[in-house]
């Protein structure tokens, strides 16, 4: 029984470059599938990490006037948005 190796090591000629060709046409195929299906995964999750980029103002001010959060909660989670703006932008800053 011959091996692949040995097989693709006899052929010669014409039929040695249509082997390797649909060879690698195979292997093209099979990194597009790859890249798809992590293309695919990175959409599902928004391209985020498990923790989101949090809440804006905005959504912090409907949940107030919806009743979901305290005008206290409010106060504290908006000091933290703007604490962490002010720590963004201060790493931005060019030196």
């Amino acid at each position: 029984m011959l091996h692949c190796s040995t097989l693709l090591a006899t052929l010669t000629g014409t039929d040695a470059i249509i082997v390797w060709s649909l060879i690698l046409i195979c292997l093209i195929i099979a990194g597009m599938a790859v890249t798809l299906q992590v293309k695919k995964k990175v959409t599902e999750t928004g391209g985020q990490s498990d923790g989101g980029t949090g809440f804006t103002l905005s959504d912090l001010r409907k949940m107030v006037k919806d009743g979901n959060l305290t005008p206290e909660e409010f106060e504290k989670a908006r000091a933290k948005i703007v604490e962490a703006a002010k720590r963004a932008s201060e790493r931005q800053k060019p030196s």
